[in-house]
């Protein structure tokens, strides 16, 4: 199974995003269904339109010091 078929058939929402400023690249059918916008809408969306300002700079201070994993902040 190719990388694309499991980004495609995953039931969980993934998304691609930009690391300058965040735009939406790509979106699966599950985000699409769970948050309502369709592919052609989330490309006109940064992640900050889903998050609160708070989930942002966490984000963000992640990106930062390459935790992607998000354990060092935010709790």
């Amino acid at each position: 199974m190719s990388y694309k078929n499991l980004f495609e058939s995953n039931p969980l929402p993934i998304w691609v995003i930009s690391r300058d400023g965040f735009r939406f690249l790509h979106t699966n059918p599950a985000a699409t269904e769970l948050f309502g916008f369709a592919q052609s809408e989330f490309a006109r969306m940064t992640l900050a339109d889903l998050q609160t300002p708070a989930e942002m700079e966490c984000f963000q201070q992640a990106v930062e010091i390459k935790d992607f994993r998000g354990t060092s902040l935010c709790g």
